[in-house]
């Protein structure tokens, strides 16, 4: 059952076998993305290093850039598919931070360690 019944951009089609009922939200981007940002979550959890977590940010954002741009060349999906793709990934992206957040112990010494100055009990 299609949730949207519309045809497929009018483009030259590179994939003829495509069947007429995928077209919204696209799939494809969808996996794409939820795969990456929860990996650079992830990345943020288990590292502190800037380059890690920047270079896990790129990737994500070039990696599904590159597969939404293809699944637009190859004329399988309009541009609000894509879109329709990247608010879907929102809720999956909210269950990968909030899953892997840490313990609230190890939040509060986190926190003393990346701000050692904000110990108030030192404080006359």
């Amino acid at each position: 059952m299609a949730l949207v019944a519309r045809t497929r951009p009018d483009v030259p089609h590179l994939a003829g076998d495509l069947p007429p009922t995928t077209s919204f939200p696209s799939g494809h981007v969808t996996a794409t993305l939820a795969l990456t940002t929860c990996t650079a979550i992830i990345v943020f959890r288990a590292t502190g290093n800037a380059w890690w977590r920047l270079i896990s940010v790129v990737l994500a954002v070039a990696i599904t850039a590159a597969v939404a741009l293809e699944r637009l060349y190859a004329g399988a999906h309009y541009p609000s598919d894509v879109l329709a793709a990247l608010l879907l990934t929102g809720a999956w992206t909210a269950a990968c931070w909030w899953a892997t957040r840490p313990a609230p112990e190890d939040r509060a010494r986190e926190q003393a360690t990346m701000n050692p100055m904000s110990d108030t009990s030192s404080h006359k």
